[in-house]
């Protein structure tokens, strides 16, 4: 017979055993959404919709310390990034281009997809973030969509920026929170 403590620990490990199994199932089952949605995409202006299925399934998760999530497709002929960006509390899609080098932050971004890593973190803060965002604004190319966006949202301080990598672009997700 099993000593009453024995049982209890053996007990414990089996309900974490369940409850990570649960979150595997509940993140298999998210991806899978997020999957679906990209697959039904006909063209890259549908990533709004796909975007909105991105932000729903990370909070069905329970991951919700985040301020936006979208995608960036590189476009390596024209050096730029068509971003399509869904900021949380405003429940707003910003859809603009951005240039895909030219300051040390986008040029590490760069090179991590450009090797094929699959994830990606940058944290940034104080005055390289302020000049990045002052880069990208001045060299943005859809009319300040991207400086009303900033200017209207804005960005904390540092900001942790963390991309899934993949063969056309990335997916990010800005938070202040690593």
């Amino acid at each position: 017979m099993i000593p009453n403590d024995e049982q209890s620990q053996l007990l414990s490990v089996r309900e974490t055993e369940i409850r990570k199994l649960k979150e595997e199932i509940q993140l298999e089952a998210a991806l899978e959404k997020v999957r679906v949605a990209s697959m039904a995409m006909h063209k890259t202006e549908e990533l709004a919709m796909v975007s909105s299925v991105v932000y729903e399934e990370l909070n069905r998760l329970g991951i919700t310390n985040f301020q936006s999530c979208g995608f960036h497709i590189i476009d390596e002929q024209n050096e730029i990034q068509n971003v399509w960006n869904f900021h949380i509390d405003h429940k707003q899609l910003t859809r603009f281009q951005m240039p895909l080098k030219g300051n040390d932050i986008l040029e590490v971004r760069y090179k991590a997809w450009k090797k094929g890593e699959k994830l990606f973190y940058q944290k940034v803060g104080g005055q390289q973030l302020n000049a990045n965002l002052e880069y990208i604004t001045v060299k943005e190319i859809t009319l300040g969509k991207a400086a009303s966006w900033i200017e209207k949202y804005g960005f904390p301080d540092p900001v942790h920026f963390h991309f899934a990598n993949f063969s056309m672009g990335y997916l990010h997700v800005i938070s202040e929170h690593e």
